[in-house]
């Protein structure tokens, strides 16, 4: 019942909005979902605006598992990974939550021959953003599955860990 509420209320405010992308109606539809679930997600917690948080998506190819980035006030830097479970049981795939914190790593240390033209749009306010030490960051795992596995969970504490070493409260 939740999933279907969700879609619905996706549909609603993003239908207009969000694209997906895909070889066939379902892919498209699946994907339209995973998009709009970050919006959502960043109007929801990090007070992005609509038009903000469709601007935040970077999905697609060479997003090096980072599919939204918001720079919202306050000087936080929101980074996202998204995936829609139909079922709403399971948990994302492993290797692509270690590609997400890799990307985390690799977007921080300015590495952007790393991620696609989406992204690389936005490095100029980026690396702004990361060269003031005010700026803080969030990184959100959205899903539609279930419960997270502690090998999950173990990559973005050793995220976490080795971020926060200089700084307790930047990531």
């Amino acid at each position: 019942i939740e999933i279907e509420v969700l879609c619905k209320r996706l549909a609603s405010d993003f239908g207009s909005v969000v694209t997906g992308q895909g070889g066939n109606d379902m892919e498209r539809e699946r994907n339209f979902r995973t998009r709009a679930l970050l919006a959502f997600v960043l109007v929801q917690q990090a007070g992005a605006t609509i038009e903000e948080a469709v601007g935040a998506i970077v999905d697609g190819g060479g997003d090096h598992g980072i599919d939204a980035v918001h720079l919202a006030a306050g000087n936080t830097l929101w980074l996202l990974q998204s995936k829609y479970i139909d079922a709403a049981i399971g948990e994302p795939d492993l290797g692509d939550v270690h590609k997400f914190c890799t990307g985390v790593r690799d977007l921080l240390a300015q590495r952007w021959v790393r991620f696609n033209a989406s992204l690389n749009h936005k490095k100029d306010r980026l690396t702004r953003a990361l060269d003031d030490e005010t700026w803080r960051v969030q990184v959100l795992l959205v899903h539609t599955g279930g419960a997270i596995s502690d090998d999950r969970r173990n990559l973005f504490a050793d995220l976490e860990r080795d971020l926060n070493a200089g700084n307790p409260d930047f990531l």
